[in-house]
């Protein structure tokens, strides 16, 4: 099944990074928003909102394995891409690592493709 995706679908899809916090690695960006070729809608959106992705932590480098022997399943260990999933649960995890120190609560929602 081919899912066709267009950001003119959603005449405000800018308000998806206004209204809530969103965060990625690093390697998503690049992979979004390629360096030479033209950019489609979407990395044409995500390039106004390179502050929110971030680097792979030391942190997230030991979560990474103790997901991964809970789900293998999230990655393909046969594709020589960079597969984001278990990084982005990792940073979500430290995040509510980090936030349950000071007593805060939050809601998070991971979205992946």
């Amino acid at each position: 099944m081919s899912l066709n995706f267009s950001l003119h679908s959603f005449p405000n899809s800018s308000l998806v990074f206004e209204v809530a916090l969103h965060l990625s690695h690093d390697f998503v960006y690049d992979e979004i928003v390629p360096d030479k070729e033209s950019k489609d809608d979407l990395a044409k959106l995500v390039s106004n909102y390179k502050e929110c992705f971030k680097p792979i932590s030391k942190r997230q480098t030991q979560l990474v394995p103790e997901i991964l022997a809970l789900f293998p399943q999230l990655i393909d260990p046969r594709s020589k891409r960079d597969q984001a999933d278990p990084w982005i649960i990792a940073m979500v995890l430290e995040i509510m690592e980090n936030i349950s120190l000071f007593g805060k609560e939050s809601d998070f929602i991971i979205v992946s493709t």
